[in-house]
């Protein structure tokens, strides 16, 4: 269900820190869509890198920032989510 909210525009979805519900989500989801992840890290744990590291090892381009950095690119990105958690309605 969370993979049909991933759009096949080559949209860019941000993300921060690591998931493994969203690395999950976008694995699947690069299995028929086609689309690019940004990844927002922070101190003090830089969660991140593994993230990204992931997604790319799964064939998905992948970009890295810090999450300082976010209101700089913000406004050039075309086609953005979001994506700090993902809600199911338990359809």
């Amino acid at each position: 269900m969370a993979v049909s909210s991933v759009d096949n525009s080559s949209a860019e979805y941000v993300t921060i820190f690591s998931s493994s519900l969203l690395r999950a989500v976008f694995e699947e989801a690069h299995n028929s869509k086609r689309f690019r992840v940004i990844v927002a890290d922070g101190r003090p744990r830089m969660e991140g890198r593994e993230m990204v590291r992931n997604l790319i090892n799964a064939g998905i381009q992948c970009s890295y920032t810090l999450v300082s950095a976010v209101p700089y690119f913000m406004p050039e990105v075309r086609g953005y989510t979001w994506f700090g958690c993902i809600y199911s309605a338990g359809d």
